[in-house]
């Protein structure tokens, strides 16, 4: 269970700024952390969350995504929603792999509407792409999912298979949109805390190599020289 860098009011007010740029009951973000890459058999390398997925949520555990979007009432109110989707509990597993925050855990740490079990992933878009937009309109989907191979795969299927009935009013998906664009010009901006946790690293990256300058010796590895400076980050975190 890794805790989140920011407070949770940091990642809804980012949220927030995604979501002005969507039209309300017409547009979807499905948002998808990066996926785990296999080493050899059953293990895997050090887990990395997708940048733009952590910077949105905070929130670095595998096998986690989030849809985002926005409705607007009758009366003409307009509400953004935020629904996370992520792995289940799993005590067995987490002796391996470390505690999980499970769909609860999940609804408390990073201020969800509502938190899923990863597997309910597609049948909530279905459901989404069904329900929410308006009557007579096409919606359109952003997605992180063209990045990875296996994602885009999946995702592409998923949202190629919605045949709505059209007696219903319903439309097929008019779009299919990359979302980084939306979310790199928002990170181009660093507010106050970001420059802080900046200059921290900064700071404790010029300490452990003013460190290493003094235990460098004639003959050393350069596997050992990468044990001396990752010792120094992990013991300032």
């Amino acid at each position: 269970m890794i805790p989140l860098l920011f407070p949770k009011a940091t990642y809804a007010k980012r949220r927030e700024i995604l979501a002005r740029a969507l039209e309300p009951n017409r547009d979807l973000v499905l948002f998808l952390n990066a996926p785990e890459k296999v080493r050899n058999f059953d293990s895997h390398y050090a887990y990395r969350p997708d940048s733009h997925f952590l910077y949105m949520t905070g929130y670095a555990e595998q096998g986690s995504a989030f849809l985002l979007w926005r409705e607007k009432s009758p009366k003409g109110k307009v509400v953004t929603r935020f629904h996370m989707f992520v792995l289940p509990r799993d005590p067995a597993q987490e002796q391996w792999d470390g505690y999980r925050y499970g769909t609860t855990g999940a609804f408390k740490a990073t201020g969800a509407d509502n938190a899923h079990t990863i597997d309910t992933l597609d049948d909530a878009v279905l459901e989404w792409l069904n329900e929410v937009p308006q009557i007579g309109m096409a919606p359109r989907v952003f997605t992180n999912a063209f990045h990875e191979a296996e994602h885009k795969e999946h995702v592409l299927r998923l949202l190629e298979g919605f045949k709505p009935r059209m007696r219903s009013g319903r439309h097929e998906i008019a779009a299919i949109e990359d979302v980084h664009p939306l979310v790199q010009a928002q990170r181009v901006v660093k507010d106050a805390g970001e420059l802080g946790v900046l200059r921290e690293a900064a700071a404790i990256n010029v300490k452990a190599h003013r460190k290493l300058m003094h235990q460098l010796r004639p003959g050393m590895k350069e596997f050992e020289v990468r044990a001396l400076l990752e010792g120094e980050y992990g013991v300032d975190g």
